[in-house]
């Protein structure tokens, strides 16, 4: 597991020169668990917020190390979607992009945005919020 020392929740709130310290970090773990346990390959695994199934508020890059037949299932299924439902992701998703990458007019712009849409339309609480109510 490689984590960053300063408590950060989620991807998002990872500065870009941390994040990819953590990359080089877990890419060197990753050589280890080939070299020092003869596995047959890895996950390399992100658990991002309480949807994501993350139990412990705090980033984290998890290597799994893996053997042929290990029996180790993490594969899942993707959820039939209609093309108009597909078509209303992208879109939004593409203006949410275009946003984050136009340069600001008056004030810089934000080193990172939080997320606010809903895809499902709820009025529930933005899960970045959620993640900052389970800080220690």
């Amino acid at each position: 597991t490689v984590f960053p020392r300063n408590h950060l929740t989620i991807l998002e709130m990872i500065p870009d020169d941390l994040l990819k310290k953590c990359s080089l970090l877990a890419n060197t773990v990753g050589i280890a668990v080939f070299e020092a346990l003869s596995c047959h390959g890895t996950n390399v695994l992100i658990q991002n917020g309480i949807g994501g199934g993350q139990n412990v508020p705090h980033f984290s890059i998890e290597i799994i190390p893996r053997n042929e037949n290990d029996g180790i299932d993490l594969q899942w299924q993707p959820l039939p979607f209609m093309e108009d439902e597909l078509e209303t992701t992208a879109l939004l998703l593409q203006e949410d992009l275009t946003k984050t990458q136009e340069p600001a007019t008056k004030e810089k712009a934000p080193d990172k945005v939080e997320p606010t849409k809903k895809m499902n339309g709820e009025d529930s609480e933005n899960y970045l919020f959620k993640s900052l109510k389970r800080l220690p």
